[in-house]
Parts: C-alpha cells; sequence; structure tokens
C-alpha cells in the first residue's frame, strides 16, 4: 500500500493505492480523481478522519498516529467494514519523501499489512504482507505508442503489443495508470518498455506460441516503481503504472 498526503488547512488530504492477491484486487484511487482520504488532527501526532474505497466507492473511518522519533506513521482502520474494500485494517508506513522528487507531497510505501474486507470480518489477519525494508528501484520507460494499446472501454489500462501479439496465451500482460506527474527530476536512463521485454527471461523468441511468461513478468516488475515518460508535453508527463495480467 502507498499513500500520498498533502497539507490543507488543519489536516491533510491526499490519495491511496493498495493491491492485494497477486494485484488480483485493487483499491486506489489517483490524483485525477476526487481525495480519497480526508484526515485532522485530534491530538499531538495525533489525526483521525475517513478513507473513502476506490473498490467499492464507500467511506471508512480511519486513524493516524505519527511517530517522529521513528519517522513512522500508523494507519489504522477504526471500525469493522461496511462494505467490501480491500486496505490494511493497519499498516506501519515509513516516508519516502525526496525519494523521487522534491515535491511538498509525502509519499509513504507501507511495511506491513494485515488485509481486511467485509467476508472476512471475523479473520483481521486474513493475510500479512511484508515489503522489502529497501525502498523499491525506479525504472523509466519511453512512452513509445507504438508499443502500448489503451484498453477498449479503460482508457487507463495500457495493454503491450508484444504481449497481444503473443498467440496462444490465456494471458495479457499489461499495464495499469495509476498517476500523472510533472514534478519529476530527469532521470538518467530511459528505456524501451519493447527492448526490456524482449530481452528478458520471460520472453522466448524461439517458441512458436506463448513466448512471453505474462504472469512472471508482471510479477517481476512489480517489484519496481515504473513511469512511462511522455515527451509529447514540456515539461514531459511522468505516468507512474503499475503492471498486472489480465486473464481471458
Amino acid at each position: 500500500m502507498e499513500i500520498i498526503l498533502k497539507a490543507e488547512g488543519s489536516g491533510f488530504t491526499g490519495h491511496h493505492c493498495a493491491v492485494f492477491e497477486n494485484s488480483d484486487k485493487i483499491d486506489c484511487v489517483d490524483q485525477n480523481d476526487t481525495v480519497s482520504i480526508k484526515i485532522k488532527r485530534t491530538a499531538e501526532n495525533k489525526f483521525e478522519g475517513t478513507i473513502r474505497s476506490g473498490y467499492s466507492g464507500k467511506k471508512e473511518k480511519v486513524k493516524l498516529l505519527f511517530d517522529p522519533k521513528k519517522k513512522t506513521l500508523l494507519f489504522e482502520i477504526r471500525e469493522a467494514p461496511g462494505s467490501i474494500y480491500y486496505l490494511p485494517k493497519r499498516a506501519f508506513f515509513k516516508s519516502t519523501l525526496g525519494r523521487e522528487s522534491k515535491s511538498e507531497r509525502i509519499i509513504s510505501q507501507s511495511e506491513t499489512t494485515d488485509i481486511y474486507s467485509k467476508e472476512h470480518q471475523n479473520e483481521p489477519s486474513l493475510q500479512n504482507l511484508k515489503s522489502s525494508e529497501k525502498v523499491k528501484d525506479t525504472l523509466f520507460f519511453n512512452l513509445n505508442e507504438s508499443n502500448f494499446q489503451k484498453g477498449k472501454y479503460n482508457e487507463n489500462l495500457l495493454y503491450i503489443k508484444d504481449a497481444l501479439n503473443d498467440e496462444g496465451s490465456s494471458e495479457t500482460f499489461l499495464f495499469k495508470i495509476m498517476e500523472r506527474r510533472s514534478d519529476i527530476a530527469a532521470p538518467e536512463k530511459i528505456g524501451s518498455v519493447h527492448q526490456y521485454i524482449t530481452g528478458s527471461e520471460f520472453f522466448k523468441e524461439e517458441k512458436k506460441v506463448n513466448k512471453l511468461q505474462d504472469y512472471r513478468l508482471a510479477s517481476h516488475l512489480q517489484k519496481f516503481i515504473i513511469y512511462l515518460v511522455d515527451y509529447n508535453y514540456e515539461p514531459p508527463i511522468y505516468i507512474r503504472v503499475y503492471p498486472l495480467t489480465e486473464i481471458e
């Protein structure tokens, strides 16, 4: 899970994204949408408010506690869910402010989470997910439109043509657009999605069918923060994407 918070008046507003069950369940609200998190200070280093699920659209009450010594943030849903969603019941966050840019936003990545959805109200510790202590490395790819195809019904889905052209496969590798930014410093290296895929261990040119191992590629790329760079704008637009597989 990741949350992005920005100071607003006496509290904070922001957006979130949580991914569970090998990316089969996504609960995200990107920065082009209405804010999903609204919190206000209720005591020293204590905040309370709501989070709106990107999965169900319902709001749930949350509490956040900041530890200034450890520089961690405890996120906790205060009540049993009144709707189905895929958010952690409790998560500890470490700030990654400054890792990507000098933006005033606070970007935090959860260290541990417990999934908590309505169908498991009696099992608050259904699944424990531990992310690496190390902040994810970042990959930048050139948004070459000849390598992508937008989703027919959802333009936030970008299908990679190398995956679409893979005959005989029941899975399709794609990216989901999470946010668009223009405040990132120019990266030292920008790669090609086509070259990355065809040069990876997950692509076998000599095979007649199923050349690309879509699921393994998506699982591998989920270890990174990924941006597609659109040079049709000045300054360039950095589109953060999340790798997924779609099963027919």
